[in-house]
């Protein structure tokens, strides 16, 4: 039994992660991310030092509670439970989040997280969610070519033909 927990462990740490990016949400937001996973910000303390979160996954509460600035959640899966540690070791965690900033604003409050996901091997991932993973298939068929619209073409001859006679007309009359 210890050597499937080494196992999974060891699988799950160098898994490269599905998600990574910093996210901004305003209070009272939410925001999903793959195999049914979410974070919401359920409000901000009036000194702008905590937050009230709330991490889901499938509409089922895995925690909620309020956290400072600078907190590390991660969120582990095990095929009896989840758990949430604060501040906990990134090994083996499905879900990192990390409160990065809090701005207290005068009628809405904005958090800024850094999120890390990995794939939860226990959970299966939607038929979108792994074309999205899976890099694009390049068909010989398949044959890149620029699409320029309207607005980019009447920029470019703005900027070509009228920008230096505009300029040109400015100089001589205010000379």
């Amino acid at each position: 039994m210890r050597f499937m927990v080494v196992l999974f462990l060891l699988v799950v740490a160098t898994q490269e992660p599905i998600f990574d990016e910093g996210i901004a949400l305003l209070s009272g937001e939410k925001w999903a991310l793959s195999q049914g996973y979410s974070i919401e910000v359920k409000g901000v303390d009036f000194e702008g030092e905590n937050i009230w979160l709330s991490v889901s996954q499938d509409n089922t509460t895995l925690y909620d509670g309020v956290v400072p600035k600078g907190t590390v959640l991660c969120v582990y899966h095990t095929k009896e439970k989840f758990s949430v540690v604060e501040n906990g070791n990134e090994e083996g965690a499905v879900l990192v989040i990390t409160v990065y900033e809090i701005y207290e604003g005068a009628t809405q409050d904005l958090v800024l997280f850094f999120v890390k996901q990995y794939k939860d091997t226990l959970l299966p991932m939607s038929p979108a969610e792994q074309k999205q993973s899976q890099p694009p298939q390049e068909s010989e068929e398949m044959v890149p070519s620029p699409s320029y619209g309207l607005t980019e073409v009447l920029f470019v001859l703005f900027m070509l033909v009228l920008l230096p006679l505009v300029t040109m007309f400015f100089k001589r009359r205010f000379k």
